[in-house]
């Protein structure tokens, strides 16, 4: 069978999973996904993804860390990872506390080593 063949499941439009939804059916050449369902919150799409065979497009984090109280498992299909923009916001009218800091801090390490900033100290 073929990927065409499973309906599928896509994220709210305008969404960041729906982008990356976008990207990796047109990276496929899949531009006719057959769609079954139109998801609002992660767990509707777990809920419905459970009872069904559909197929949809969520980060691998996510499916490892919670995809087996679903029954739900990855296919493994390597695509492009989408670059994202990330930023820390905070109260500007109060000082982080230390334990802020320190993880802000390791955040920083951690992106500025390519992932290779070492365990939280």
């Amino acid at each position: 069978m073929a990927l065409l063949d499973y309906g599928w499941i896509v994220p709210p439009q305008g969404s960041p999973l729906a982008a990356d939804m976008e990207m990796v059916l047109s990276e496929l050449e899949m531009q006719e996904a057959d769609v079954v369902f139109e998801g609002g919150s992660l767990a509707s799409v777990l809920c419905f993804l459970e009872g069904s065979d559909c197929l949809t497009v969520l980060p691998e984090t996510t499916v490892a860390e919670i995809g087996s109280q679903f029954g739900i498992q990855a296919v493994p299909i390597q695509v492009r990872t989408p670059r994202r923009s990330i930023g820390i916001l905070s109260r500007s009218a109060r000082e982080l506390d230390n334990t802020s800091r320190i993880f802000v801090r390791f955040l920083e390490d951690h992106f500025r080593s390519g992932g290779n900033a070492g365990p939280l100290t």
